[in-house]
């Protein structure tokens, strides 16, 4: 959880970022019932993966219900500028994620490209798996 994202969103965007919290506070519990029971049964990286692929699905859908195909222009650069502007409060695996995703798309992280949101998860579950 980025505490530094009370310090830089505020109203509407402050609202989305603790609604969608909540949502997938819920939906995740759901995924943790279905590791538990076998459902999801696979392991390693592999499941990283899935479970960043999942969640970041979720967040998609939620984005979408709650703006439809635009969320307004004021969230999108709100959030997107709190990403660059307040990396240094942020922890090093999410900061060295962040620059990766820089690297390979020439330019910056976008928290409302669903594919950035999933390489972001992704890199950072790399570095906890395998400490870097």
């Amino acid at each position: 959880m980025l505490k530094i994202g009370d310090f830089f969103t505020a109203g509407d965007t402050h609202d989305y970022l603790n609604d969608l919290g909540v949502d997938l506070y819920d939906k995740n519990k759901a995924a943790f019932n279905d590791l538990m029971s076998g459902a999801i049964s696979i392991r390693g990286q592999k499941l990283d993966n899935f479970l960043v692929r999942r969640e970041q699905g979720f967040v998609e859908s939620f984005t979408v219900n709650r703006f439809g195909t635009n969320a307004p222009t004021s969230s999108r650069i709100l959030l997107n500028s709190t990403f660059l502007a307040g990396r240094q409060f942020m922890p090093k695996i999410m900061q060295n994620s962040l620059q990766y995703i820089d690297k390979k798309y020439n330019g910056k992280f976008n928290f409302w490209d669903t594919y950035h949101r999933i390489e972001l998860g992704q890199a950072m579950m790399s570095q906890a798996r395998h400490g870097r």
